[in-house]
């Protein structure tokens, strides 16, 4: 069953991350997103 939650998840899941710290994590779920198989 899903949990009930009072409110929305704040932007950036309340993390404070920079421009490059977003982008690196952009780039890393990227990456491990296309990876060839096999």
């Amino acid at each position: 069953q899903p949990k009930q939650h009072a409110g929305t998840m704040p932007p950036l899941g309340g993390v404070a991350l920079s421009d490059n710290d977003v982008a690196a994590v952009a780039a890393y779920v990227w990456a491990i997103g296309h990876q060839k198989k096999g």
